[in-house]
């Protein structure tokens, strides 16, 4: 009978106090999770990148000894787009990793001192039943603006990640064609093989 009255009450005035504290708590918990796992994400990046760039040095020596079919500009300009990627995909990730300040919850020292403060003016002022509600209000008043900070910064932390992964992808694809450019002699004579 109590629980279908506390039920009905529940649905009467919405969600209770206690229901909402744990809703952003469990929020800001999964926000700071969230970055964690965004900042691991930049590792198989970042290992991309290197490869690429060891790829792109091996292409520039091998300008000089081109197969004479394949046109030095158009190698010229594999080699600049490949470049561009990169340079992209670098810049995308450093501001994937840097210029995002987080919010973080009081320390318990802090949330305590806050209690006692607020306590101690609640009895002065003859409010002594406002010192549970004024509390749990703090705190979510406090889950409140560290969610809506941290919540801005994975958002736009998964974007830039975003464009660096496409900016890679862009340069991979470059990259294979400028790897049969390279090998044009070599395709050609395996396709011829294959007509024989």
């Amino acid at each position: 009978m109590g629980t279908a009255r506390n039920n009905k009450k529940k649905s009467e005035v919405g969600v209770m106090p206690d229901d909402r504290l744990s809703i952003y708590k469990e929020q800001y918990y999964f926000e700071l999770q969230r970055k964690d796992h965004l900042g691991k994400e930049l590792t198989l990046p970042v290992g991309v990148i290197t490869l690429l760039i060891g790829a792109e040095s091996y292409f520039t020596g091998k300008i000089d000894s081109l197969h004479p079919s394949v046109p030095h500009a158009i190698y010229g300009v594999l080699l600049i787009l490949i470049s561009l990627s990169i340079a992209r995909a670098i810049y995308f990730l450093i501001r994937s990793n840097y210029g995002h300040i987080y919010e973080y919850f009081p320390t318990s020292r802090q949330t305590e001192n806050y209690y006692r403060q607020l306590e101690t003016y609640c009895e002065e002022n003859g409010k002594k039943s406002d010192i549970e509600p004024s509390f749990v209000k703090y705190l979510i008043d406090t889950y409140n603006k560290c969610n809506e900070r941290n919540t801005m910064n994975n958002d736009k932390k998964s974007a830039y990640i975003h464009n660096a992964r496409t900016a890679i992808i862009s340069a991979i694809i470059f990259s294979a064609m400028t790897v049969f450019a390279c090998n044009i002699e070599t395709t050609e004579k395996v396709f011829h093989a294959i007509l024989k």
